[in-house]
């Protein structure tokens, strides 16, 4: 499986949850309270248990509820808001500084049988999640310093990319068009996250006439095979070793795996994708992996 797709579902979990706190109809003139926030935007998350506290200019809400479907939902414990009090809508489309921390989220499935349902809250063990961006408006860059899942249970999983922007009109987040990325940083101690959180969503890619058992190992092949072709200018032989051994013991990786992407030229994603066949944007790219497999005792 290929890290880059591994990237994409595992944050879309975390973003869910983290950037309901910044995201609008409209730029706001000027930085929302968080009681605006608790009637306006994140209105529906908010349960009869909800409270809404502002301590040091950071916004907290506890026992929300966050809908994600006719019968599915996110529960979470606390959320976070620091860095809105720094924003002034007149100049940015985006906060300066943005740090969301949504902690002790558990999954929420409206079902009648009460049986049924305390048994699906038994077995839930909750997990954290953070969102921690920079944003400049006037360098045109944006910087995700942080998108993570985890939990002791779960393990870990954390994304984060540098990306600059074109054009001088930015006045809405739709404007941030032709985002081109310059640094991918991806981090995985894995327990049972990759198994129970990421896997569904990558099964979800196979089509209904293919069968995952098969698929899966035909990718692994295919993956390890570009590996052992990538150019000695893009890695050295040991990013290449930890890529192959984190591809072969892939859907259980065990143990630490860090894979950072750096582009001399920062390329968008859709420029990547497009060149995926012939690999051209690996002119032009170093990679950098480390995988250290826990050792398990006989």
């Amino acid at each position: 499986m290929q890290p880059a797709r591994l990237v994409r579902v595992s944050i879309i979990p975390c973003l869910l949850i983290a950037t309901m706190a910044t995201v609008g109809t409209a730029t706001p003139p000027k930085p929302p309270s968080c009681r605006q926030l608790s009637e306006g935007l994140l209105k529906n998350a908010m349960t009869p248990q909800s409270k809404v506290r502002s301590i040091d200019g950071q916004c907290l809400f506890s026992n929300m509820r966050i809908k994600t479907g006719t019968r599915q939902a996110w529960t979470v414990e606390q959320l976070t808001v620091a860095g809105l009090d720094q924003w002034d809508g007149k100049l940015s489309p985006l906060p300066p500084h943005l740090r969301v921390e949504a902690k002790g989220i558990r999954f929420s499935y409206e079902i009648d049988n009460s049986h049924a349902r305390y048994q699906m809250a038994l077995t839930q063990k909750p997990f954290d999640a953070r969102l921690d961006f920079a944003f400049d408006v006037a360098a045109k860059t944006l910087s995700l310093r942080e998108v993570a899942l985890e939990s002791p249970w779960l393990g870990h999983v954390s994304f984060a990319a540098d990306a600059e922007f074109q054009g001088d009109n930015v006045r809405d987040p739709s404007d941030l068009i032709g985002l081109r990325v310059s640094r991918l940083r991806f981090v995985l101690d894995n327990r049972s996250l990759l198994e129970s959180m990421i896997m569904p969503s990558l099964i979800a890619f196979i089509p209904d006439d293919k069968d995952p058992a098969v698929e899966f190992p035909r990718q692994q092949k295919e993956a390890e095979r570009r590996l052992k072709k990538l150019p000695t200018s893009a890695l050295d032989a040991e990013s290449r070793q930890a890529l192959i051994r984190f591809t072969r013991d892939f859907p259980h990786p065990s143990g630490h795996f860090e894979l950072d992407l750096m582009l001399d030229r920062p390329t968008s994603l859709d420029g990547i994708a497009k060149q995926k066949k012939n690999d051209a944007w690996l002119d032009h790219a170093r990679i950098f992996a480390r995988y250290q497999p826990q050792v398990t005792q006989p």
